[in-house]
């Protein structure tokens, strides 16, 4: 298995764009492969907005009720992904994705 980067990282709200784009920056500076995101505070519609920055692996949940809580993994498009489950809490704060990364099961 190649080497993989992963970065976790407590962005405290993403609705500003221009905040949005600074963390995928900071991201791609950092060379991530996977990142976890918390407390996104974005609706369903903005965290599909994550994909056009070149993360069309991208997994999340979201509170429903209010822009509060909310989490994300990105998985970078150049890493080969496939998911097999993915747990969502209906409150957004927790996501759980099983699949093979790079050939390996990962949780």
């Amino acid at each position: 298995m190649r080497n993989i980067t992963l970065v976790s990282m407590n962005v405290n709200g993403m609705n500003n764009p221009i905040k949005r784009s600074k963390v995928i920056l900071k991201m791609r500076k950092l060379n991530a492969n996977v990142i976890y995101l918390q407390e996104t505070h974005l609706s369903q519609e903005e965290h599909d907005k994550l994909k056009k920055f070149g993360y069309r692996n991208s997994y999340y949940s979201t509170c429903k009720k209010s822009r509060k809580r909310g989490v994300a993994i990105l998985i970078k498009n150049s890493v080969n992904f496939e998911c097999s489950k993915e747990i969502r809490d209906s409150e957004g704060r927790y996501i759980i994705v099983r699949g093979k990364l790079e050939g390996e099961a990962v949780t």
